[in-house]
Formats: C-alpha cells, structure tokens, sequence
C-alpha cells in the first residue's frame, strides 16, 4: 500500500529573499516534489488540501525569488 508524502519541508519561517541561489534550488525541489507526492497520493494518504496549498504558496514564492534574480 502506498504511503503518503509524510511531513512537508518547514515553510512556516521560509524567507526566499534570505537564501543564497542553492538554497532556493534545494528548497524549490523539495517543495515541488513534496506537493507532487502529495498530489499523487491515495484518499485515505492524502494531506489537506489547506496543507498542499500553503506548500504551493510557498513555492510560488521561491520560484518568484528565484525569477527575481534572475532579472537583476
């Protein structure tokens, strides 16, 4: 029987703005896989769905931080 994604990466003092390049690689890859396992897991594995939208915010905004430096 498949398993659910487990606990998400700790978002709740994430700051894209105070991380250096590989930590927003790092944590953007952990955030993405997290929310496609979690998104892929079965009814009963399955989090909140509160819970999977307050992940993709929070890869929302490293992605935007992340497209932020790449501009400057």
């Amino acid at each position: 029987m498949p398993e659910g994604p487990g606990e998400p990466p700790d978002i709740r003092d994430l700051d894209p703005m105070m991380l250096n390049e590989r930590e927003l690689r790092e944590i953007h890859q952990k955030l993405a896989d997290w929310i496609d396992e979690a998104e892929e897991a079965d009814d009963t594995d399955r989090p909140h769905e509160q819970l999977i939208d307050d992940v993709r915010n929070a890869l929302s905004s490293v992605s935007g931080e992340r497209a932020h430096r790449r501009t400057i």
